[in-house]
């Protein structure tokens, strides 16, 4: 679905979280189940890889905000390592002996509705996913000068690749130079800017949606939890939405 492509650029926090909370191996392996019992609902299921390991993503849809979903994740897997940004994002992670649960939940669309991103990995895979990339790795849509590379990700059967990386420029000059870089290389807004009259409560997050031919890139760009520091976050889709 076209939200789902869209907000899937931002499961890549979670991967910045080191934290871990350490849970009884009951609770992670059922995992799925114990999301359900709080209000989630499936709406997507696949094997990734990230940074060179490999996991499972399950995404899960809440009709409920934010701040509610958050408390019962903090309740039902005995989190005490959240972290919480701007009233539109929560991350946090937690480790059973040999598995590691990551969670990034984010408000959509309203107060009412939250997405919740859980990566499930061996601890071994985990480690691997913890290092990030030396260099840039998302060739596909033009990288911030200078910036560095945080995590990366791909599913080459999805045709999708995800990139997070930081920089010490502030989030205006960020979003300056993708609407610059990207009309350069081909690519449109999908839609019109937002009202420069509303606050930046008012209109939601930050997320930008280009196209180009049949490929889809959405960037967001937020503040980093590190003072100073602005955080980007990309997402390239091949060949549309489907």
């Amino acid at each position: 679905p076209f939200l789902l492509a869209i907000l899937t650029a931002v499961l890549a926090t979670a991967l910045v979280c080191h934290g871990r909370v350490f849970i009884r191996w009951g609770a992670a392996a059922r995992s799925a189940r114990a999301m359900e019992s709080i209000g989630g609902a499936v709406a997507y299921d696949a094997a990734i890889n990230v940074n060179g390991g490999t996991g499972q993503l399950t995404v899960f849809a809440f009709d409920k905000s934010l701040r509610d979903v958050l408390r019962d994740l903090c309740t039902t897997f005995a989190i005490s390592n959240l972290v919480y940004s701007g009233d539109a994002m929560g991350y946090a992670s937690v480790a059973a002996s040999d598995r590691v649960l990551r969670f990034v939940a984010i408000r959509v669309e309203n107060e009412s509705k939250t997405i919740v991103f859980q990566i499930q990995q061996s601890a071994e895979e985990s480690r691997r996913s913890d290092r990030p990339p030396e260099t840039a790795l998302l060739t596909a849509v033009p990288a911030y000068p200078d910036d560095e590379p945080v995590f990366f990700a791909s599913d080459e059967n999805a045709g999708m690749s995800m990139a997070l990386s930081r920089t010490r420029a502030d989030e205006d000059a960020v979003r300056q130079f993708f609407d610059g870089a990207l009309a350069g290389a081909g690519w449109t807004p999908a839609f019109a800017p937002a009202d420069p009259g509303k606050t930046a409560e008012s209109r939601g997050p930050s997320l930008k949606v280009y196209l180009k031919d049949q490929q889809v890139c959405c960037v967001l760009v937020d503040e980093s939890v590190v003072t100073g520091e602005s955080r980007i976050t990309v997402l390239h889709k091949r060949k549309g939405l489907k």
